[in-house]
């Protein structure tokens, strides 16, 4: 016969384990739904809801639930506000009937007070007298806010007042107090005399507002309109100072015939000989072009037209030439001799340099030196352009210094003319200084000019010349040959290639394509930085 042996299920004891648990869990949750459904009878006479419009929930609760905190602890009360939903608006206060009921009391009383306050009314406005409805620094629109009670708010042509109703009353009677007095006017004008309506710097806008008394003035220069807005009187006043300012810009003008020269002559360097006009004579003074024709605009009182004419004139009529010299003459043309000790008290007196010499002695506009163009221009009225001309012919005759040259490669232009260069130049002049006037470094000659005081002579000048080749020649210097076809890798993609080796080895590299010559040298006088850059270019060359 067969034997058969059962064996215990392990998944049949743990589910009759976790029943045993579960049926304990509902017997202890009986008992608590119990305990709660006898408190809650017990509670049932102390707690009372309402709702609320929760739009008044801030003001029950409190800065930081000041209101709330001080309502439980004046009537002895719990008050639970909301719920799991804030927005539900439901409200609850746990205590004794009478303390409950003096609790609601309160705050019914808090959101009726509440409501009546946060009342809203919407008034038109306009936009023009923003200005003078907010006044300096809001002083104004805060004085209605400290009288009526009411909040103002301005938003464009709108004014929103939000209190209690008679707060909002109060508001609307000041606002209309406001608008009674105020007023809003329009001004057309040419938009050619544009600047004389804002005046310079704003200078006629200011000085209408000030006169008048109007708050604000808005000028636009697009539509050639004048805003004015403010109280009735001012406005009218300031609208009659504009028509009679715009009637008689309009009334007084004349226009004058002018070639290229003479407007050319009249607006002057960045417009500068037009500004004094206008400054002087108070006038308007403008050009206009129509194809090859040109003409001068004139606008103005009838006192100030005729100034503004007469200085017009009296510019269009000047000569300007220009008189080619020697550069090596520009430090002595501009330079103001040393202050000497005259009268009695030895007192100094400062000297002109021969440029302000002449222009003050002819009464010229301009005597002025150009050295890049190697001229002196000369700008005035033509006889005394003329005579300023003979002068100076005879000053650059006559006071030629003596001047010796040192020839120098152009790479070194920026050595000799910036840091321990120029510094270097300076103390050979300095050492040299009772002979040697200047020392100029002409980058279109490639050569350092060592320049005398007219008495002295070339041969004395001979110590200084040396001093300034021995340095020229300081500055090591070596030379590579390069192939036409290696000149772009040696420069490299935008200047890279060339410019990382500069800055690796300190040394400055000139590349002459044309020549096909590279030059390195080092401002430093480090040979051994230069022989670093030729092996590298070496290097590149021969890839």
């Amino acid at each position: 016969s067969r034997v058969v042996v059962k064996t215990a299920n392990p998944l049949k004891a743990v589910i009759q384990e976790a029943n045993a648990r579960l049926s304990d869990v509902r017997t202890r949750r009986d008992v608590a739904v119990e305990k709660v459904g006898k408190v809650n009878a017990q509670l049932a006479d102390y707690r009372h809801d309402f709702n609320y419009n929760v739009e008044f929930r801030k003001a029950l609760i409190g800065k930081n639930g000041a209101t709330m905190d001080s309502l439980m602890q004046d009537f002895g009360v719990a008050v639970y506000l909301d719920g799991p939903n804030k927005n539900k608006g439901e409200l609850s206060v746990y205590g004794p009937k009478a303390n409950a009921e003096e609790a609601i009391a309160a705050i019914k009383q808090i959101l009726e007070e509440e409501e009546k306050s946060s009342l809203k009314e919407v008034v038109d406005f306009d936009p023009n007298q923003t200005r003078s409805f907010i006044g300096l620094k809001g002083a104004n629109i805060d004085r209605m806010q400290s009288a009526s009670g009411a909040n103002i708010k301005l938003d464009g042509d709108k004014i929103t007042l939000s209190g209690t109703a008679e707060a909002i009353e109060a508001a609307k009677g000041l606002i209309q107090d406001f608008k009674d007095n105020s007023a809003s006017d329009q001004i057309r004008f040419e938009k050619a005399i544009t600047d004389i309506v804002i005046g310079k710097g704003g200078s006629t806008v200011r000085k209408v507002e000030r006169d008048s008394g109007v708050k604000n003035i808005r000028v636009n220069r697009d539509l050639g309109l004048i805003v004015l807005a403010g109280h009735k009187d001012a406005v009218a006043k300031a609208k009659a100072m504009y028509e009679d300012l715009i009637q008689t810009m309009t009334k007084n003008t004349i226009t004058l015939p002018a070639d290229d020269k003479v407007i050319r002559l009249v607006i002057g360097p960045q417009g500068r000989t037009v500004r004094e006009i206008q400054d002087a004579s108070g006038a308007q003074v403008t050009t206009q072009s129509r194809g090859p024709s040109h003409s001068i605009v004139i606008r103005g009182s009838k006192e100030q037209v005729e100034q503004a004419r007469l200085l017009i004139e009296d510019v269009a009529f000047r000569e300007e030439i220009k008189i080619p010299f020697d550069t090596i003459m520009y430090t002595y043309l501009t330079t103001r001799p040393k202050a000497e000790a005259t009268g009695e008290e030895g007192k100094e007196v400062e000297r002109l340099s021969p440029l302000e010499a002449i222009r003050e002695q002819f009464d010229c506009d301009q005597v002025s030196a150009i050295r890049g163009e190697s001229k002196i221009v000369i700008r005035g009225r033509a006889a005394a352009v003329l005579e300023a001309k003979e002068l100076m012919l005879q000053v650059l005759k006559r006071n030629m210094p003596p001047a010796t040259k040192v020839p120098y490669p152009s790479f070194l232009f920026s050595v000799l003319t910036r840091g321990d260069g120029k510094k270097k130049l300076d103390a050979i002049k300095a050492a040299h200084t009772s002979n040697v006037l200047a020392i100029d470094v002409d980058k279109e000659g490639k050569v350092v000019a060592v320049v005398g005081h007219p008495m002295s002579t070339v041969s004395i000048l001979e110590a200084a010349r040396l001093d300034v080749a021995s340095l020229v020649a300081s500055f090591p210097v070596e030379t590579l040959m390069v192939p036409s076809s290696r000149i772009g890798t040696i420069i490299g993609p935008k200047g890279k290639t060339i410019n990382a080796i500069q800055a690796e080895t300190n040394t400055h590299i000139n590349v002459d394509k044309d020549e096909g010559s590279v030059v390195v040298f080092s401002p430093t006088g480090d040979k051994e930085a230069i022989q670093k850059a030729i092996d590298q270019i070496t290097a590149l060359r021969d890839q």
